[in-house]
This record gives C-alpha cells, structure tokens and sequence, in this order.
C-alpha cells in the first residue's frame, strides 16, 4: 500500500545548541561530513538531516538526449520528523529508512565519473555499468535501479537461477534494450537456456564463463534454440587483492579461469568456428577495494589478457572490472579497510586510461567498459533506525562508592579503600596511575579468587567493586587529556571503553546488520537527534537477540564504544548507517526476528512529474510493513492454526477446572491470538 505523507515547517523556536555543546562538535565527533556528505548532515537542531534531489523523470532526459540528470531543486528533511510521520502510521522502530533519490544519485555519479573520464582521456567509447542484485535483491530496490539508470543503459547482474528470472523480466520491463545482462555463476543447462532466451527477448544477455564444462552446454542450447550467444570467460588474475576478501583473486580463488583454461575455451571455439561468440573479459578481484594501487594492478593484468584474446582472434567487445569500489565506512579517506585511499573518479580515470593504453599499444578498437559496483552504489540509500530500550552500566558510578570504612570490611576491601582515599595522584601523573591502577587490579581480582573459595562474602564483593570503579573514575580524572598512552588498560580509561555502559536496543544484529557480527564490518552508528547536546555515555550496543553475539562493540572511531546521551525517560533513536549493501538480503531469522518496517521517502513531485514549486517538501511513497510473528513461525513450517486450538483447548480445560475464570479465559486466547499478528520485536510504551 501507498501512503503520502508531506513535512511540514518545524518549530523555528525549537532549542538550539548549548553552551557547551555545539551541532559542529558532534559532526566532528561522528565525522559524520567525513562518510555521510552529501546526503546526510546535522541541522541547527541536532538532528541528522538527509538530503533528498528531487529531478525530473528518466524518460525527459533519455528524451532530450542527456544522460546527465541535473539537481533542480532537494529538500533536507530531519531522520527524527521520518519516524514520527512512521509513527503516526502505526510503524514502529526498527524502522528502515531507504531514499530512492539518494540511490539515483549514486546511479548519476558513477556514470558521470565514467563519462568525464572518457572525454579527458578522448576514450573512444562507452560506459555501461551493471548492478549485481545479489547486492540488495529488494524488489522496488531493483526497479529503482533500473529505471534511473535507463538513460545510461544501465544493466544487471545474475548470479544464480532466481535472479537471472528476476533480472531478465525486469530488464525487459523497466530497462534501456541497450542495457547488458551479465550472467556471472555456475551454470547448468537450464540456465544458459534462460539467459539465450532473454536474447530473444531483446535482453542483452552475455554469459560469463566460470568453468570450460559450461561451454559444452552452451553449444548445446544455442544449437537446439538456434541464438548465437554473447560469451565472455571470468579470468582468475594474479593479483592478490587485500583485506576481508583478498581470498577472491589469487590461483586459489573460488572463481576463475586460469590462462590455460581460457586457451581451452579459445581453442574450441576456434575449432567450432565460433570465435565471435567470446567478447567478453570479466574480473573479480574482492569487494571493498580499499586502496588503488591494487585495483591500477589488477588492471594492467585483465587489460592485457583482453588484448590477448583479440589478438587471437576472438571479437572483443566488452571490458569488465567487477566489483571493488569501495566505500568510505568511517569517513577517513584512508587507505584502511573501512575506507578507501581514493575517490569514485580517479577508479574511473584509472579503469578508462588502462584499457585505453593497452589498445593503444596493440592498434586495437577501446571496448565498452561495464563494472559491477554493488557496494558503492546502494550502501547509502538505507539507514536502519532502531531505539534504546535500557541501559546497564557495568559497574558502578564512582559517586555512589562508599567513603567510610567498616570494621565488618575484609583485608583487600580496607586497602583499596585505602588506595582511593588516601593515594594521591597528580593529574597528568601517568606513572603513577599505572601504579595504582594495577595494585587495583590485583586486589579486585584476589578477592574474586576468595569469594570462589568461599573466604569472602557477596556483599563484601559488591562493597570491593563499587570501591574499585571509583579508582576507575578517580584515575580517570587524573588522566583527562591526556594523548594515547602505551598500557592497553589506561587507554580504555581514557577512551571511555574500561568505563563504557551497554545500551539494550530494540533490533536484531543478525537480522539488519549481519556484517557487523560475521566479519566485524564498520558502520557508521550514531544518534539521530540530540546532537545539540554533548554526549556524556560511552557505550556498546546490544540487540534483543538471546545471543552474547548480539552487540556492537567495534565502532568507526576506533574504540569499542561510542559517545552517547544519558537516558531521560524519553525515546532515543539511534541510526545505523551505509547499510543498504547486502544487510537486508544476508539477514537471517536468528530468534525469529522478522524483517523489518519499511519506508521509502522521496522529495515530492507535481502531478506532471517534474519537482513541486513549493520548498522543502517531501513523502513517504511506499510502506512495507514488517514480519509479523505468524510470519516468522510459518517459515519453520509450524501450524499456527494448529498453535491457536491448542491454545484455545488448554485455556477452556483450566476454566473447567476452576483455575480461570471466563473473562480470564478469554483474555489468554484473544491475547495469543493477537500476538501472532503484530511485529516481531519489542513495542515501546511511547511507540
């Protein structure tokens, strides 16, 4: 269903930063200019804003012959004023926001990269670049995808059966016919005959050869179909990419040819008489590239394979990076494994200028250059809000410690009351704050060892710890600002971590963020309001999952806590960010959490299409509400009307024999029954 709802002016009284405390502090303190520009920023309120473009409909601009949409007007709206307007439709956190103009804009600037690389370096052909669905498969994601590339042909890629069903109907429905269809993957029969017959759809499908087994079947289908395919061969580079998927490239890589199987493939083909059929070179090095040195690598290698197989005789006509472009998780501009040493333009001066060298050299025709950017083109376009339910500090606030000795105190509770009342310490003194915080140490962990063995009471364990947080506390004092220091456990006083509290909150990794768990991937995670206000809680992040893997303790800023506001009795949303890039379709049921409520905002168009005159304005266009309970116990394959007779049997035999009344009785049946039709998580009293 479809829902409309328009922003209005906010409270122009509405506070502003505090004295202490400025919005510019916490968007240095979140770098969120750093990973989030030019979509998200912080408005004089403290509140996260995303900025929406509003432009005019693919159709004008294929019409008019430009394939370069321009901004004609955007609108900044608050994440806060989202999730109320969500609330107000009865969706409660967590909520996903996605901003299908924020996916268009990445869809025109790695197009435009391509295009401005192309006139600097006079290449002598084009850019068509593909999006591999296995990214974010989401059905209106992929219509999106296709109809705000159709001025740039844009195309897909398939990977498996299912997609490459899904990619073909959606090509040929929402698609330029100029746009390719890469069919990347083991094959089986039925799949090279379903990407031939694409062809005859007016597809442009072209099958990528992962294994020479594959070639046979395709000889055996565009026989029987009588379709000449479009092959190209997956070459296994040398190269050795780096970081999480370095295993992708290398002579050990899952995927591949290695040069003497490409010669098998050539050979027969040059027997068959069919060496026009191989235009293709695809390469595949790893996802989130990070540093250029390697992509520039990997290019010069693929580049001269390419010029090899046309050498040979084979039609080359199209170059492929595969994917790699990486993006910037914590906004640092580095050459990290969260980040990227360089921009979307210079990957794609560097892919055009490569391939344009090696033809050069060799007097052969530039092919079409095509990429298969996943990551870089929808990470930004989602962002996953959820709230804090409860907090739990781990020990207790130095305030609360007591003072006064007590002749009941036990030996090792007398002296670290003696180290907290009685040691002095110099602020700035890091020596001697080491000293004393490993004497601390000893003695909290000694009478741990007494309390196993019974020599020491349960109360006098409580009284030691909240004796030895407030030497935590002390220390810290002392230590306050002072730079990075060598001792891995003054660091963590110093960063906020050997302190940090946990904040519950209403999500479930496994589902919205399963990255984060699996392969410690970075995320921007931040409040989404507030942010007039300092931060005074380091914290870690837990999920509702029953699982001690249901946190976040690694975060962008190095540390393994983040910055955030105390608690006030009110809703606090926190937003996770970058998120739009293989979450949603990798998230798994853990606990059967369901999938979550879903919004798409775009800035609001008139009626004829173009953007509207009035400033400011935006909607929620579509609503996807999220997995109910039912849902999730009938995708295990329980009867739920089977759960509900049970249910209604039990409660009717305990009202006979007197343990329930009717009302009762009635009560348990309806409230299971009502259960099984609302959202799978937790429910705020304020939501």
């Amino acid at each position: 269903q479809c829902s409309v709802v328009t922003n209005t002016t906010m409270d122009a009284t509405a506070p502003t930063a505090g004295p202490n405390w400025s919005c510019s502090e916490s968007a240095e303190l979140y770098n969120i200019d750093g990973w989030g520009k030019p979509f998200f920023t912080i408005n004089d309120r403290g509140e996260v804003e995303v900025t929406l473009n509003a432009k005019s409909s693919p159709d004008e601009f294929e019409a008019a012959g430009s394939p370069s949409p321009t901004v004609t007007k955007h609108c900044r709206v608050p994440l806060i004023e989202i999730v109320q307007r969500a609330q107000d439709l009865e969706l409660d956190t967590p909520l996903l926001l996605r901003f299908p103009d924020v996916l268009q804009d990445r869809i025109d600037r790695i197009n435009m990269s391509f295009r401005n690389a192309i006139a600097a370096h006079e290449y002598p052909n084009r850019y068509q670049g593909v999006f591999p669905v296995k990214t974010n498969a989401c059905a209106r994601t992929v219509q999106h995808l296709v109809t705000y590339g159709r001025p740039f042909h844009y195309g897909l890629e398939a990977g498996s059966k299912p997609e490459l069903l899904l990619t073909i109907a959606m090509l040929r429905k929402y698609g330029s016919r100029e746009a390719l269809l890469v069919c990347n993957g083991y094959k089986d029969l039925e799949f090279v005959e379903l990407a031939l017959s694409a062809r005859c759809l007016g597809v442009n499908a072209i099958i990528v050869l992962e294994s020479p087994s594959e070639l046979p079947l395709v000889i055996e289908a565009a026989t029987r179909l009588g379709v000449a395919p479009v092959l190209g061969v997956r070459a296994q580079l040398a190269t050795k990419s780096i970081g999480q998927w370095s295993g992708t490239s290398g002579e050990h890589a899952k995927f591949g040819l290695s040069p003497a199987r490409v010669m098998e493939i050539v050979d027969t083909l040059r027997d068959l008489g069919k060496l026009s059929w191989l235009q293709l070179v695809h390469y595949h090095i790893g996802s989130q590239i990070f540093q250029i040195s390697v992509i520039k690598q990997a290019l010069r290698e693929a580049a001269l394979i390419y010029t090899e197989l046309a050498m040979l005789g084979c039609n080359m006509r199209y170059f492929d990076v595969g994917g790699g472009l990486a993006i910037d998780y914590d906004g640092t501009h580095s050459g990290t494994a969260s980040s990227k040493n360089y921009t979307m333009q210079t990957y794609a001066d560097s892919i055009v200028s490569a391939v344009m060298e090696a033809c050069t050299r060799r007097k052969l025709p530039c092919p079409i250059l095509t990429s298969e950017s996943g990551r870089a083109i929808a990470s930004h376009f989602s962002v996953l809000v959820f709230s804090v339910l409860s907090v739990r500090s781990p020990v207790v606030s130095g305030a609360e410690a007591p003072v006064q000795p007590d002749e009941a105190d036990h030996d090792i509770v007398t002296q670290l009351l003696d180290i907290l009342q009685n040691s002095e310490l110099q602020s700035g003194d890091i020596i001697k704050a080491q000293e004393l915080f490993h004497h601390a140490e000893q003695l909290k962990r000694d009478l741990e060892t007494m309390f196993v063995f019974s020599s020491c009471s349960l109360p006098q364990r409580a009284r030691a710890e909240r004796i030895y947080t407030a030497i935590l506390h002390k220390i810290a004092a002392a230590l306050q600002g002072v730079g990075p220091v060598d001792d891995a456990d003054l660091q963590g006083l110093l960063d906020g971590s050997k302190l940090g509290s946990m904040y519950f909150c209403n999500w479930s990794l496994f589902r919205s963020a399963p990255d984060s768990w699996a392969i410690k991937q970075l995320f921007p995670i931040m409040p989404i309001h507030r942010l007039n206000e300092k931060p005074t809680v380091n914290a870690s992040l837990a999920d509702i999952t029953c699982d001690s893997d249901g946190k976040v303790c690694h975060f962008i800023n190095g540390k393994s806590t983040v910055e955030l506001h105390a608690l006030q009795g009110l809703p606090y949303y926190l937003g996770l960010f970058l998120e739009g890039a293989y979450q949603e379709i990798m998230g798994n049921g853990h606990n059967l959490f369901g999938r979550v409520n879903t919004i798409y905002v775009t800035c609001n168009m008139s009626e004829d299409g173009r953007p509207s005159a009035e400033p400011e304005l935006y909607h929620i266009s579509e609503v996807v509400t999220g997995d109910e309970k039912e849902k999730s116990i009938l995708d295990q394959g329980y009867s739920v009307q089977d759960f509900l007779e049970t249910i209604a049997k039990a409660a009717s035999e305990a009202e006979r024999r007197g343990s329930i009344d009717k009302k009762t009785c009635q009560s348990i049946v309806h409230g299971y029954r009502a259960a099984m039709t609302s959202y799978t998580y937790l429910t705020l009293p304020s939501e």
